[in-house]
């Protein structure tokens, strides 16, 4: 017996990132609150994983408002450039408010 699944159930891709568009506001604000702020530590933890060598590129698919970039940037000093890709682009004028907030434009690059 096979079992079948509902696709008119399941949101379009292109429904996931206009998800993300329209809560993109509160994003930040949600992730801290559900996770109990624990998305900060894990943040931190994540870039003590990063590699000590010299000249690293970081590339970040679905960055969002580019905070697990901003964290690598601030915690390890070896990175050359960061390019944050997202589809949602409500989500990326966030992230690119924050990087530009934090003067790290010339390091960190925010792309649909």
């Amino acid at each position: 017996m096979t079992v079948q699944k509902d696709n008119k159930s399941a949101p379009s891709k292109i429904g996931v990132w206009r998800m993300f568009d329209k809560i993109a506001k509160r994003y930040d604000f949600l992730n801290r609150l559900l996770s109990l702020r624990r998305d900060v530590a894990w943040r931190k933890k994540l870039a003590r994983f990063i590699p000590k060598r010299q000249g690293l590129n970081i590339l970040d698919l679905a960055t969002g408002t580019a905070d697990v970039l901003l964290t690598i940037e601030k915690q390890v000093q070896n990175i050359h450039a960061s390019i944050g890709l997202d589809m949602a682009t409500r989500m990326l004028e966030i992230g690119r408010q924050k990087v530009q907030a934090k003067s790290a434009s010339s390091k960190i690059s925010l792309l649909p």
